[in-house]
């Protein structure tokens, strides 16, 4: 668990960088050799946590700290699972609970079949959720890199249309 927690801190603490990077850094301005290959590690670190360490260290936790595995029937409500007692029977409103677990034997449809859940099938979920998150994260530090020097600009024409070459705020013409 803290191999997945110190991975995470080490993305936000990279996204971070990126973030104060884009706000300090003018669009345009040509790079040096060492600035191009510092910040060419710096990206590739984020990659190699965004879509390696933390998905593996979720992988590693679930396998080895929550024992989420195929033999592990049903859906684990991790410390959620603490609030019954685990005694057959219990249920949360129609969903049936059997220590810390939702549908310790699958899901039935009206006696017609059910669907088995294991938590391996549920750790995987977890960890594509991961990549689609790193992703969907990837492309809007893409969009905000690219449009830093956009707000800028706009937000000094505005200010050029409500005050004159002096600096004084200008007035509307009254009718």
């Amino acid at each position: 668990m803290t191999a997945f927690v110190f991975s995470i801190l080490g993305g936000i603490i990279i996204v971070a960088g990126v973030l104060f990077m884009a706000r300090r850094r003018p669009p345009g301005q040509p790079l040096t050799w060492g600035e191009a290959f510092v910040a060419g590690a710096w990206v590739f670190l984020g990659f190699i946590l965004a879509y390696g360490l933390i998905p593996h260290y979720w992988l590693d936790w679930a396998d080895t700290g929550l024992a989420w595995r195929k033999d592990k029937v049903g859906i684990p409500m991790g410390p959620l699972g603490a609030i019954w007692d685990g005694k057959e029977g219990k249920a949360l409103w129609f969903i049936p609970v059997n220590e810390g677990v939702l549908w310790p034997r699958g899901i039935t449809f009206f006696g017609r079949g059910r669907i088995l859940l294991n938590a391996e099938h549920i750790r995987d979920v977890i960890g594509s959720t991961i990549y689609i998150a790193m992703l969907a994260a990837q492309l809007v530090l893409w969009s905000f890199w690219q449009k830093r020097g956009k707000v800028a600009k706009q937000r000094a024409e505005r200010e050029a249309l409500t005050t004159s070459a002096y600096g004084r705020p200008l007035q509307k013409a009254q009718a």
